[in-house]
């Protein structure tokens, strides 16, 4: 056995040590394997000393909130005014373009205010925040999916308009931002041409400016909630056409699955989340501007099983 094997092995029982030091019960979704200790001692090729290291896994295990029993979370988002905003009419715009006769097949009206009869808000992305700079420990189950999000162009709107995104989750072993698996593309299905542009304040999201031609043109989006060694943060991007200037959506990206966006009735809910935990729920509406970290938020305790919690959002 070489020198380097030698220590990488020392550095992962040193890791194992320390988190039974710390009084830690190993469960389903906190114990560390040797290989993974291993792995963490060895996954940067900046070289870190082991105790450095170990000094960080240790503020990462502090840091992290585990599910131990489930919690659901589910409400309704009104709108808090007393008058209705009134959609703008983008009639005028559509046909001053080329490809009118098929933009006005569509919808007419923009789509930042989608309200109910009972004055429940669509598009609004309600989210679970770990209070005091923590994060929460994704349990293996929520950690790879193979799902993906579609968005739409069938005429000349986003479709639809507002979407939450889990491109990634925060590994404690590996102290970064591990993928889960699942993609979000933008389609265009409709028989004439789009430009999608994307796009974030956030200098780990560099977007992109790509034609997608008619009927067959896909993009898939490579966004990240956080740089690669944060933890519990989260990011918006602004999505738009170039070639139909009004065109305009939205996705939250998140680093857990404990979120949810509201349905046509201003109805949330977001399953399987932390029981018996103190955390911030945040509820966004994209007329709030793209600083999601000013969004609204509301400190609840979730118990075991069911949590009603409703909002409002809006003037």
């Amino acid at each position: 056995m070489n020198n380097s094997i030698a220590i990488l092995l020392a550095s992962a029982i040193l890791l194992l040590l320390s988190v039974c030091a710390m009084g830690e019960k190993p469960s389903p979704t906190s114990i560390v394997t040797a290989g993974e200790a291993a792995t963490a001692f060895a996954s940067t090729t900046i070289p870190v000393p082991w105790s450095r290291r170990l000094a960080l896994y240790r503020a990462d295990l502090a840091k992290r909130i585990q599910r131990k029993n489930t919690a659901t979370l589910r409400g309704t988002v009104t709108y808090a005014g007393a008058v209705l905003p009134t959609p703008r009419d983008l009639t005028l715009q559509m046909q001053k373009q080329g490809d009118k006769d098929h933009c006005l097949k569509g919808d007419t009206l923009s789509q930042e205010w989608i309200i109910s009869r009972d004055k429940g808000v669509a598009n609004v992305v309600v989210f679970l925040k770990a209070p005091g700079g923590n994060f929460f420990q994704v349990p293996d189950n929520k950690r790879y999916r193979t799902d993906t999000i579609t968005m739409d162009q069938p005429f000349c709107a986003f479709k639809p308009g507002v979407v939450a995104f889990n491109p990634s989750y925060y590994d404690t072993a590996l102290q970064k931002q591990v993928k889960t698996g699942q993609t979000l593309k933008v389609t265009n299905s409709a028989p004439i041409n789009h430009n999608v542009a994307w796009s974030s304040s956030a200098i780990f999201n560099t977007g992109k400016n790509v034609l997608l031609r008619a009927r067959d043109g896909t993009l898939l989006i490579d966004a990240k909630p956080c740089r690669d060694h944060d933890a519990g943060k989260e990011d918006v991007l602004k999505i738009s056409c170039d070639i139909h200037r009004w065109m305009s959506a939205r996705v939250v990206v998140l680093d857990h699955p404990y979120y949810a966006v509201t349905d046509k009735d201003g109805k949330y809910e977001i399953k399987d989340a932390p029981a018996n935990t103190e955390v911030d729920v945040v509820y966004w509406h994209e007329s709030m501007g793209d600083a999601i970290n000013k969004a609204p938020r509301q400190k609840i305790k979730l118990k075991r099983g069911e949590n009603t919690q409703d909002f409002a959002v809006g003037k």
